[in-house]
């Protein structure tokens, strides 16, 4: 047996990576390079702008806390807020090392500041003063001048009231409380009320003395007093005559209508019409006998005395007891064989005529139909003529002849050729029957 030994080279491959596409690095010397599936990545680094390819240096990225980046791409700056000063990179408050006073404010101007005391303080802003009000007050004579922070108050010393401005000593009879009809009159700090000349004090009150205590009245009547005098009056319903007060006559003070009387009821009166008057609106007047008439519609009444007449109203008769329009038809001034209708023309009526049926006209005058109920053969019509229409005759109708309208297209029963619907044959026998159909005759001709 031989054997054979085949030996096979074997190739070991190395493995090599592929290559980094950030070296070298495309992107700008201020970006930073990543390899993302072997592309290059560039980044700007921190403070500075751009693609990553070019990168220009951020001027916001150090903005002071207390500044704002203003602006858009490279024209952008640091701008510090209101109430700082400085570059925007650095930015300080003119107010930070000022210690004003607690009732101060510091006001800045720029990068300057100053210390202003608040409004009713006096001072430099460090130190700021409550001034006095007192030193300035304008007081009464007998008083003092007390402050109340930034306002003061004058009070009169004791013993003493303030009176339009001044402080003075009291007058008992400020406070006095006399009845009316009385003066007060002070006696050191005391006072007393002495009623007025013509006024008695009775339980407090200053009253003039009743003149009616010694009045003499009459009977049914009161004592009403005047100041010092008196009068006496007489009570309701009751009048004074010769020094008494008696029940007066209702009827002399009555003012009644003409023709009528005065009749009183104690102390009260009636007004009654004579005989042949009644009382209307207040007044005694013969009465108008149209009141109680009782006449139709559309008429008037007219009084005559006593008595009256009802006379209907112009355009209207007296029909039974109604007052009534005229009727045009009655009598009629239509034809015989018309018929009247009354119909309304601008508020009055008016006759209207219209002839019977079977005749014709305008209803004045009517004669009769000739054509009333057709009588003429079909595809005919009736013509009226004559004065008054007093004939009437048969008209064929266009395309149709003779006594019973025939058509003219039909040779029936007039050529000597016809034949079961057939037209005429147009030869030299057809010239001879000239009742032949028109448009043949004159195809044969």
């Amino acid at each position: 047996m031989i054997f054979t030994i085949i030996f096979e080279e074997i190739k070991i491959m190395s493995f090599v990576p592929p290559p980094n596409p950030c070296h070298p690095s495309p992107c700008s010397p201020h970006a930073s390079c990543s390899a993302h599936y072997g592309q290059a990545q560039c980044q700007c680094n921190q403070g500075y702008t751009g693609n990553g390819h070019q990168c220009t240096a951020d001027p916001c990225h150090n903005c002071n806390v207390h500044a704002t980046c203003h602006g858009f791409g490279h024209y952008r700056r640091c701008v510090c807020n209101p109430g700082y000063y400085g570059n925007g990179q650095q930015c300080v408050d003119p107010c930070a090392n000022k210690n004003c006073h607690q009732h101060a404010q510091c006001v800045r101007s720029g990068a300057s500041a100053r210390c202003v005391c608040n409004t009713g303080y006096v001072g430099n802003g460090y130190q700021c003063d409550f001034p006095d009000p007192c030193a300035s007050a304008n007081c009464p004579d007998h008083s003092d001048c007390v402050a109340h922070g930034s306002r003061y108050r004058c009070v009169c010393n004791t013993g003493y009231n303030l009176v339009a401005g001044h402080c003075v000593v009291p007058d008992p009879c400020d406070s006095a409380h006399c009845p009316d009809n009385s003066d007060c009159v002070a006696h050191g700090s005391r006072y007393r009320c002495v009623c007025n000349t013509g006024y008695n004090l009775v339980a407090g009150h200053c009253v003039v003395p009743d003149p009616c205590d010694s009045a003499h009245c009459p009977d049914h009547s009161n004592c009403v007093a005047h100041g010092s005098r008196y009068r006496c009056v007489c009570n309701t319903g009751y009048n004074l005559v010769a020094g008494h007060c008696v029940v007066p006559d209702p009827c002399d003070s009555a003012n009644c209508p003409d023709n009528s009387n005065c009749v009183a009821y104690g102390s009260r009166y009636r007004c009654v019409c004579n005989t042949g008057y009644n009382l209307v609106a207040g007044h005694c007047v013969v009465p108008d006998p149209c009141d109680s008439a009782h006449c139709p519609d559309n008429s008037d009444c007219v009084a005559y005395g006593s008595r009256y007449r009802c006379v209907c109203n112009t355009g209207y008769n007296l029909v039974a007891g109604h007052c009534v329009e005229p009727d045009p038809c009655h009598p009629s001034p239509c034809h015989a064989h018309a018929t009247c209708t009354s119909v309304a023309n601008h508020g009055t009526n008016i006759a209207q005529c219209q002839c019977d049926a079977g005749f014709i006209g305008n209803g004045r005058y009517c004669a009769r139909d000739r054509c009333y109920q057709n009588r003429c053969p079909a595809n005919s019509r009736c013509v009226r003529q004559g004065y008054g229409y007093g004939y009437a005759r048969c008209v064929c109708l266009p395309g149709y002849y003779g006594t019973y309208c025939t058509s003219l297209n039909s040779c029936a029963n007039r050529c000597h050729r016809y034949h079961k619907a057939w037209p005429c044959q147009c030869n030299a026998s057809c010239i001879r029957y000239r009742n032949c159909c028109s448009d043949y005759v004159s195809q044969c001709k």
